[in-house]
């Protein structure tokens, strides 16, 4: 904990998988992979100063290698380097509860059929809204927002773009 209602988290970790067993997106066949290394770190801030307001924020590295003998690619792909994450909510005193949130990933890399050509893919970033009003002694909530504001053209896996922007709406009832 630090001062003024904030708190830091973090971790490090290395993780060395033996015999992984991926599907290989060229293929579509499940592949068993020798050896893989994945090693990084994250952190993150989240302050609640303010009883009607919250902030997070949080960064995370990732160091990715296939270390197999045979293997042709240095890095993992779909498994990006940067990712970088960051929500609030504003909460009136009437109920009505306000949020935001942006997402970032960066340095994200695919192969080719055979791995020999490394392509990087688009950085891109996210931002989605929602609005919530709390009802019957906060009982029930009704909801209604939008992901991916700005209609984003991204994919996280190459050749399947994420949806552009989808609307949603609901309510959520405690019994």
């Amino acid at each position: 904990e630090l001062p003024f209602k904030t708190l830091f988290t973090g971790s490090v970790y290395r993780s060395y998988a033996e015999n992984l067993i991926e599907k290989d997106d060229s293929t579509e066949i499940y592949k068993n992979y020798e050896e893989y290394l994945l090693e990084g770190f994250e952190g993150g801030l989240e302050n609640t100063f303010f009883d009607s307001f919250w902030v997070k924020t949080a960064y995370a590295y990732l160091h990715s290698e296939d270390k197999s003998d045979d293997s042709e690619r240095d890095e993992l792909q779909y498994r990006p380097r940067d990712t970088v994450s960051v929500e609030a909510q504003y909460t009136c005193p009437f109920g009505t509860a306000l949020y935001a949130s942006l997402y970032y990933v960066a340095n994200q890399y695919n192969y080719n059929d055979d791995a020999s050509l490394k392509m990087r893919m688009d950085d891109f970033t996210v931002v989605n809204l929602k609005v919530s009003q709390a009802l019957l002694d906060k009982a029930l909530s009704v909801y209604a927002g939008v992901n991916n504001v700005f209609d984003e053209d991204y994919e996280e896996s190459y050749g399947f773009p994420r949806p552009g922007r989808p609307l949603y709406c609901g309510f959520d009832y405690a019994f």
